[in-house]
């Protein structure tokens, strides 16, 4: 069956062929983290270039369900083991004013200077 060329093919490929070579080219990675963003439809208008959105097309949600349907793929956390009752911090970086989590205001620096 030939593949019919859209837009969405070359994602479609590029995904595929990451998944295909995970576990023998880089069996080290332990993660695959996608930015699942539609820009375009950002505030920022300089911003608003590229739609990097995975869920919003079925042919990509598709096509990453197809790739990681392997037993090597894990499709949930394994919430029995001692790893999961360690506590986890997590850090980031901020730029845009004023940041709230958890009911605590933090300001990024660049305001305070």
């Amino acid at each position: 069956m030939a593949m019919v060329w859209t837009m969405l093919a070359f994602p479609v490929n590029r995904m595929s062929r990451l998944y295909r070579h995970l576990k023998n080219d880089y069996p080290r990675v332990k993660a695959v983290y996608y930015f699942d963003v539609n820009n375009i439809t950002a505030y920022n208008k300089a911003r608003q270039v590229n739609d990097y959105s995975l869920t919003n097309e079925l042919e990509l949600l598709e096509a990453y369900r197809r790739v990681t349907a392997s037993g090597y793929f894990l499709s949930k956390l394994d919430k029995t083991s001692e790893a999961s009752n360690q506590k986890v911090e997590q850090r980031f970086t901020y730029r845009g004013g004023l940041f709230e989590e958890n009911g605590v205001i933090y300001v990024d620096s660049i305001i305070v200077r």
